[in-house]
C-alpha cells in the first residue's frame, strides 16, 4: 500500500502500523475515499510514459533507417532500444510525481487545513468534491462487517 509507505516515510511509523492508520485514516475518518476513487494520477503517467517511449522509438527508429539503411536489421533494434530507454526515463519521473501525490493524499487526510493557507485553488477542488466531508461535518461510522 502507497499511502502506508508514505506514512512510513513521513512519520518512521512500522509498517503494520501505519498500514491500519492509513486505512483508518482515509477510510473511515477523512472521507478522502473518494478522491482515491478518482485517482488516475497512475494511469495518466502510464500513458505518458508509453506515449514518451514511442516518440523515442521513432527518433531512434528514424536515426537508425538514415544510419544503418532499410535493409539493416539494426534500425528496428534501436527503435525498441529508444522505446525501452524512453519509458524508463520517463517512469523515473512518473515514480516521483506519484510519490507527491501519495504524500498528498495522506497529508490532507490528516489535517486539511494547512492545504487551504498553501494552495487555496487545490483546497476549494478537494473541497468540492461530492462526498468528501469538511472539517464541520459529522464523521461517518465505519462500514458494518461483511
Amino acid at each position: 500500500n502507497e499511502y502506508a509507505y508514505t506514512q512510513v516515510a513521513l512519520y518512521g511509523k512500522t509498517f503494520t502500523r501505519a498500514s491500519r492508520d492509513t486505512w483508518t485514516l482515509l477510510v473511515h475518518h477523512s472521507g478522502v475515499e473518494a478522491l482515491l476513487q478518482r485517482d488516475l494520477v497512475a494511469s495518466a503517467l502510464s500513458l505518458g510514459c508509453a506515449a514518451g517511449g514511442l516518440a523515442c522509438a521513432a527518433l531512434c527508429g528514424m536515426w537508425g533507417r538514415a544510419a544503418f539503411g532499410a535493409g539493416s536489421a539494426l534500425w528496428w533494434q534501436a527503435q525498441l532500444a529508444g522505446f525501452a530507454i524512453g519509458y524508463a526515463a520517463l517512469s523515473v519521473v512518473g515514480t516521483t510525481v506519484q510519490a507527491g501525490v501519495a504524500a498528498l493524499y495522506v497529508c490532507y487526510a490528516e489535517d486539511p487545513t494547512p492545504l487551504a493557507s498553501i494552495a487555496p485553488s487545490l483546497y476549494a477542488t478537494f473541497i468540492a468534491q461530492p462526498h468528501v466531508p469538511t472539517g464541520g461535518e459529522a464523521e461517518r461510522p465505519p462500514p458494518p462487517p461483511r
